[in-house]
């Protein structure tokens, strides 16, 4: 019957385990007490179970030709079964008590599961159990060697002890392997190691892509201070410019009320011709035909058909603020954004502005920032590059047709035509030279600012390649101006700008989209430098040849 025992005594080969191993093997078995003549082992079947003495008295006993034959007696903690529990057959033998005893029982099974969990533990109980298989051979040895020789040997008894054995030694030598594979489980594997490389290596990579963008933050702070101050030095030239215009309209006036007064068939001075010839207002769109020689009608709305602008190319903060910084959908940490700071606008949703950072686009809110203000300039700017577009095309409109451009006028009618007895002196040809007008011949077949409108309301991609056969075109157009103007050579202030342009239609064309749009916005601006720059040039000319 079940014993109320809890832990196995620390006697026997279980004296050198622990209590705590002694506690974890009791719990694979069973406690049981026994009465007199109770068989706990029966000669001739398996039974599959090691045994433990913890109290009592037991004896081995065999049946011999019908003859009962004590083989040995076992006392307090003895094992029992270990033949049977590492080479699983039927009993050699039967062991019955002799007293009332108390055992201890483990399963095969148990016994396996308690030394794959406790390999040093298993260890100890194995050896312990192969000293006494050893003991009890030498035993059986002895009183064969003092005894009559029997008339069969018992080869079989023998066969099996010795079978035993090398089953305990190979169940040591499979511990002892398992115990080295815990052993290299716990040491850091190579792909741990790799992985740990690794690591480090992005952490290292991490460091420097900060840094890097650092660098790249602090690189378009530069650039766009170098941005603000261009556009303050273009709204000085728009200033003289302006000056310079009402200049013009005042002399224009006065060479008018002079052509009025004189007769049909004067002739106008050169001054007057002059003044009048550059007097080229934008065209109308529904512009009719006209006959050849006489000037053709003009629209009085100089931006009619002008799109205002949704939101200026750049604003400056005006008070400071921190935002989040994104890679991809995760936020990657915060950027703290000064009072002053210049943001580069890619587009507007309702309130917010969506600015560049380099890696990312951010949302700013408008009232944040000098919104406003910095819209009004930057639509005055195209307003007024869209006006100067307008009188390029009226121009080039009137030379298709035959109109001299001498006769251009504002008020067409108060023209004075030269006699027709009157002609022109013959001119000798001269070098063809370069002159700005090869300039508007390519911003008529690229617009920049025009791209980069399309570029906030689709996809960049689709927009670029539908525009890649414009850009080709201009940059042949453009290399045939390096040719052809060889011998005068294309002026230094125009060089970057069309070098700029073949750069742009090589990346359009290639599919390398990432930096077009800063080169759009670095061609538009340029272009409108050069824009003010010819018109003040004008201006000059004129005055100069008015005081002559």
């Amino acid at each position: 019957m079940p014993s109320s025992q809890c832990c196995l005594p620390a006697t026997g080969l279980i004296a050198n385990l622990t209590q705590e191993d002694r506690d974890d093997l009791s719990s694979y078995g069973t406690f049981h007490n026994a009465k007199p003549e109770t068989v706990l082992i029966e000669e001739g079947k398996p039974h599959g179970k090691l045994f433990y003495t913890i109290s009592g008295h037991l004896e081995a006993r065999r049946m011999d030709h019908g003859k009962e034959v004590l083989l040995g007696s076992i006392r307090d903690g003895d094992w029992i079964g270990e033949v049977d529990i590492l080479d699983p057959s039927s009993a050699m033998c039967s062991v019955i008590t002799v007293e009332e005893t108390q055992y201890w029982e483990i399963s095969r099974q148990e016994l396996e599961k308690f030394i794959n969990k406790n390999t040093s533990a298993g260890s100890v109980l194995l050896i312990g159990l192969a000293a006494t298989l050893g003991r009890r051979i030498r035993e059986v040895t002895s009183k064969h060697a003092t005894a009559p020789v029997p008339k069969k040997k018992p080869y079989v008894l023998l066969g099996a002890l010795a079978v035993s054995i090398v089953a305990i030694v190979a169940t040591l030598f499979l511990v002892g392997k398992k115990q080295e594979e815990i052993i290299k489980l716990k040491q850091p594997s190579r792909g741990l190691a790799q992985l740990q490389e690794a690591l480090d290596f992005s952490r290292q990579r991490t460091i420097e892509l900060e840094a890097e963008y650092a660098k790249i933050n602090a690189d378009l702070k530069s650039k766009a201070e170098e941005a603000q101050k261009s556009k303050g030095e273009l709204e000085s030239l728009k200033a003289q410019e302006k000056a310079l215009e009402n200049q013009r309209q005042g002399q224009q006036a006065t060479a008018n009320s002079s052509v009025a007064v004189s007769k049909p068939t004067d002739v106008p001075s050169a001054p007057a011709l002059t003044t009048q010839a550059k007097a080229v207002p934008a065209s109308s769109p529904q512009q009719t035909n006209a006959a050849p020689g006489a000037a053709a009608p003009v629209n009085s709305d100089p931006v009619a058909g002008y799109t205002p602008l949704e939101f200026p190319p750049e604003v400056t903060l005006l008070e400071q603020m921190t935002i989040p910084l994104k890679v991809g959908s995760k936020v990657s940490g915060s950027l703290k954004l000064a009072t002053g700071r210049v943001l580069q606008v890619t587009g507007v949703d309702k309130g917010d502005l969506l600015v560049d950072m380099g890696a990312s686009t951010e949302r700013i809110p408008k009232d944040k920032t000098d919104f406003n203000k910095a819209l009004a300039k930057a639509d005055l700017a195209a307003k007024e590059q869209y006006k100067l577009r307008q009188q390029f095309e009226h121009h080039l409109k009137n030379s298709q047709q035959g109109v001299d451009p001498k006769l251009e006028e504002k008020n067409a009618p108060s023209l004075v035509q030269k006699p027709a007895s009157i002609s022109e002196p013959a001119v000798p040809s001269e070098k063809k030279e370069f002159t700005f007008a090869e300039i508007e011949k390519i911003v008529q077949i690229v617009e920049p600012l025009k791209t980069l409108k399309a570029l906030k309301d689709q996809k960049k991609e689709a927009v670029l390649r539908s525009e890649a056969h414009k850009w080709h075109q201009a940059a042949e157009i453009t290399k045939s101006y390096f040719q052809d103007f060889k011998d005068s050579g294309v002026p230094q202030a125009y060089t970057h700008w069309l070098k700029t342009v073949l750069t742009t239609a090589e990346m359009i064309e290639s599919g390398r989209y990432d930096t077009v749009e800063a080169k759009l916005r670095e061609l538009d601006l340029e272009w409108l430098n050069l824009k003010a720059d010819n018109i003040v040039g004008k201006s000059e000319s004129q005055s100069e040849n008015t005081r002559n």
